[in-house]
């Protein structure tokens, strides 16, 4: 369906630009995190009521390669599926000049 209430397509801007912003701030995060782990000599530190740590959270396991369970049908021990709605910006439609985006970027 493509949808071109103006509304919608203000929403839609509203929410792709949002999505940059969240994308750039992640990558200025990875970078900060970097900057104190070098800080604190990659050990756990804390200072001013801040607290760095590590945290382990096991790694997923590969049912691939476990062979009894070969020929296995896990379907029924699958839990149910996750949903969620994504927007993504596949260029321009409409004249340049009537939106105001953001530079593109995979979001």
């Amino acid at each position: 369906m493509i949808n071109r209430d103006k509304q919608w397509v203000e929403k839609a801007k509203e929410v792709y630009n949002i999505q940059v912003k969240i994308k750039a701030l992640k990558k200025q995060e990875s970078e900060h995190i970097a900057e104190l782990k070098r800080l604190s000599e990659e050990k756990p530190s804390q200072g001013h009521g801040f607290v760095f740590n590590i945290v382990v959270r096991p790694g997923t396991v590969d049912y691939k390669k476990i062979p009894q369970l070969h020929g296995v049908d896990l379907e029924p021990y699958r839990k149910d599926a996750v949903s969620y709605w994504k927007l993504s910006y596949e260029g321009l439609i409409e004249s340049p000049d009537s939106l105001s985006l953001q530079e593109k970027s995979n979001v």
